[in-house]
């Protein structure tokens, strides 16, 4: 090892690293080492200045340690020098990622007789710039059993083209542990997880991947996997999809049977309004219940309202001219669409029982799963009338889950979803 000096040279000669091709150049044909301003441009992209911000960096630095000039190795993981081209007298730029201090980065000038890390780089100027695939969107899960199910998503369109796709399964949104991780799955844009509980709740998460990398991470898809008598809920059922089994002390719950919520596969409306919309035309009574199984109560009340022409100054709210002017008695800018009615006509699968849902029972739907039957990310109306703020609003909840049941205005126009019961053996 050299100790009195700062170079492997007795003459010293700064020209021996510079460009592509330079007599010691230490990286492949067409590579080079990267000069200290672009290390700092790199620099510049990170998160933070420090070795977390170095890791999440497009090209991963990390903190191998270093070997000073007369033989010692600094301990890895604490300091690392990554050479620069730039030379600084009898001394070269060495650019330095350190945890010590609370973590920072930065340059500084030291001997060439160290050993540091080399990252090699190659002009791009002229050829086509390598780019890893978009993130791939991923889409319902199907297919679910007591112990499976699959996991879906869009192809991904990319040059060099998508080699495969990997999958992340956890049991934990965060993904602190893992089912599968970073499994490859081939092209395909389907994989079927098996060996899974029922009763538990999963999500996954696919990456795309090419020649030159791989892909951010996919949204997020969450399920949970429940299972009675061989029904689970996300399936297809009599006309739509199974969107809550009902539990103890919920109207319909029975012990040891299946008795629950399906939710229609698509959207009846992507606007509609609730109903009449006026301080003096409130359903009242069955329109205000919440109860989880009851939305039928809820229905029949404001069909049966609307129906009722001694109700209004008109003689038919839904097809008179005048329905959405204040002869009928309600708002001007009503326009004579129902929610619930238009639940109560439908007929889907060969079952005409359908309803709108009460607030109970859409809650019971999208908090636990908002992906099945591809609801949308804003409000859905429910048939549950309230009086507060004023008798003139109903209730709403957004399609993507949540806590809240918000007030709008009954002339509002919202999506509507309808819902209707089952019963197995």
């Amino acid at each position: 090892y050299i100790y009195d000096n700062a170079d492997w040279r007795a003459t010293p000669n700064s020209n021996l690293w510079q460009g592509d091709g330079g007599i010691n150049d230490p990286c492949p044909d067409g590579w080079r080492v990267p000069t200290e301003e672009e290390y700092q441009a790199e620099r510049e992209t990170w998160i933070s200045d420090d070795p977390d911000g170095a890791f999440d960096s497009d090209l991963r630095f990390s903190v191998p340690g270093f070997r000073y000039y007369e033989g010692n190795i600094l301990i890895p993981g604490t300091v690392s020098t990554y050479w620069t081209s730039t030379e600084s007298g009898n001394f070269s730029r060495e650019f330095y990622i350190s945890t010590l201090d609370g973590g920072k980065a930065g340059f500084g000038s030291v001997r060439r007789a160290n050993g540091g890390v080399i990252r090699c780089i190659k002009d791009s100027s002229g050829s086509t710039p390598c780019l890893v695939p978009e993130a791939p969107v991923t889409t319902d899960v199907t297919d679910i059993e007591e112990d499976r199910f699959t996991a879906n998503w869009n192809a991904v369109t990319a040059d060099p083209a998508v080699t495969h796709y990997l999958l992340d399964v956890s049991e934990n949104e965060d993904f602190s542990d893992y089912v599968l991780e970073k499994e490859n799955v081939g092209t395909n844009t389907d994989f079927t997880v098996t060996g899974l509980d029922n009763h538990t709740e999963y999500y996954y998460r696919v990456f795309a991947v090419n020649d030159c990398g791989q892909s951010d991470a996919s949204n997020i898809i969450s399920l949970r996997i429940e299972c009675c008598n061989g029904f689970c809920l996300g399936n297809e059922h009599e006309g739509g999809i199974i969107a809550y089994f009902f539990e103890d002390g919920d109207t319909g719950y029975e012990v040891g049977e299946c008795h629950g919520i399906i939710v229609a596969t698509n959207d009846q409306s992507s606007g509609h309004q609730w109903g009449c919309a006026s301080l003096d035309h409130a359903v009242g009574g069955d329109a205000e219940g919440i109860d989880v199984g009851e939305s039928n109560l809820n229905t029949d009340a404001i069909v049966a309202f609307h129906d009722d022409g001694n109700n209004f100054d008109c003689d038919n709210y839904y097809e008179d001219e005048e329905a959405g002017s204040t002869d009928c008695g309600c708002w001007s800018d009503s326009d004579g669409t129902v929610a619930a009615k238009l639940c109560d006509d439908l007929v889907e699968g060969g079952h005409s029982d359908w309803m709108l849902p009460n607030s109970g029972d859409m809650f019971a739907i999208v908090k636990l799963h908002p992906h099945f039957g591809n609801f949308q990310n804003t409000f859905y109306w429910t048939s549950t009338e309230t009086a507060n703020p004023s008798l003139s609003d109903a209730r709403v909840v957004s399609g993507h889950g949540g806590t809240i049941a918000f007030s709008l205005e009954k002339r509002d126009s919202n999506r509507v979803r309808c819902i209707r019961y089952f019963e197995t053996n």
